[in-house]
């Protein structure tokens, strides 16, 4: 993959003929509902997304690929999507999964997501920061809200709006979302140095799917959990996913674990972005009950219109993640925060 170019490069591309994949997004519902929590049953685990390399159609857009938005690190680059005919829309961020070790903004999952938002009208920011063989925690949050302040400091050069800004996750990306969400002026989690210091890093809505959020409690969720039980993954691991994200064991690093957690940055009258959360209840890789927890934590502070949580019934983690029973109030959820 090619990093940075010396100058903006612009594409107009129509309809590139690459092989289609099912388009799903990574999106849950509206909040300020009546009903905050919801149960989604479905039948099967059928992966929305394909497990093949194939990329998805594209409709109409102009594009930017690999823009520096800080130079700490190459993996500090985004790609920049606008739906052709658009006028100042609202952009959705997106932070790609991966278990904070691998994952690409260009992958055909992250470009799945690009391809559904182009079409319902938004500018899409798919990002790219550093992985746990580069840097450990915090470096992962300070390079998103890095990327943030970038697309906030040039959206009139690009022609999208400013304050109209939401983020998407799922997974490790979900865990750095939350995050996001939750810590605007925490300076351990940011780095100025970064870039474009004193703009705003705030969003308007959080939409995460089945993210990481109390490391400590992950492995005796998934131990308690009867679909996970002798075939879940071990998150205390020195080797896991969830260590190499920390920089040492889960267990041994409880500082560390917690300041990771999102929860432990909310707090009564601090302003919040509204906040939806997905997860499947045979989910073994990352235990749901994390993300009813940040839920049940966001609604004691900021009370019941500040969060929605749907759980998915039978579904597990990606590509095991069924998210067609929630699509269409996700785009009810950016139609209100950032417009349609």
């Amino acid at each position: 993959m090619a990093h940075g170019r010396s100058k903006v490069h612009q594409d107009w591309v129509v309809g590139k003929r690459w092989p289609f994949i099912i388009v799903a997004a990574l999106l849950v519902a509206s909040c300020g509902s009546s009903r905050p929590i919801s149960i989604a049953d479905t039948t099967t685990t059928t992966a929305p997304f394909s497990s093949t390399n194939s990329l998805p159609v594209l409709p109409a857009h102009r594009q930017w690929l690999n823009l520096a938005y800080a130079t700490r690190s190459l993996s500090e680059r985004l790609d920049l999507y606008l739906p052709a005919g658009g006028i100042h829309p609202g952009l959705v961020m997106y932070v790609h999964g991966g278990g904070y070790t691998g994952g690409d903004k260009a992958n055909a999952h992250s470009l799945t997501l690009v391809s559904f938002l182009l079409l319902e009208g938004y500018a899409v920011a798919s990002v790219n920061y550093r992985l746990s063989s580069q840097a450990v925690f915090p470096a992962q949050i300070q390079d998103i809200k890095a990327a943030v302040r970038w697309l906030r400091a040039n959206a009139l050069r690009y022609g999208f709006d400013p304050e109209k800004i939401a983020a998407a996750g799922d997974s490790a990306g979900g865990n750095l979302v939350a995050l996001l969400a939750t810590s605007p002026g925490v300076a351990a989690l940011d780095d100025p140095s970064l870039g474009h210091p004193g703009v705003s890093t705030a969003i308007r809505a959080a939409i995460i799917y089945y993210p990481d959020i109390d490391f400590l409690s992950e492995a005796r969720w998934l131990a308690q959990n009867p679909a996970c039980i002798k075939r879940h993954y071990d998150p205390n691991s020195p080797s896991s996913f969830q260590s190499r994200y920390l920089g040492a064991a889960v267990p041994s690093a409880p500082i560390k674990a917690k300041a990771a957690n999102p929860i432990t940055y909310l707090a009564p009258g601090k302003p919040l972005p509204r906040i939806l959360i997905a997860h499947g209840d045979v989910d073994c890789y990352v235990p749901y009950q994390g993300s009813v927890e940040f839920y049940n934590a966001v609604v004691r502070v900021a009370g019941p219109g500040a969060a929605r949580l749907i759980i998915v019934k039978g579904s597990g983690h990606y590509p095991n993640f069924d998210s067609s029973s929630v699509r269409p109030v996700a785009i009810e959820l950016l139609h209100d925060t950032i417009g349609s």
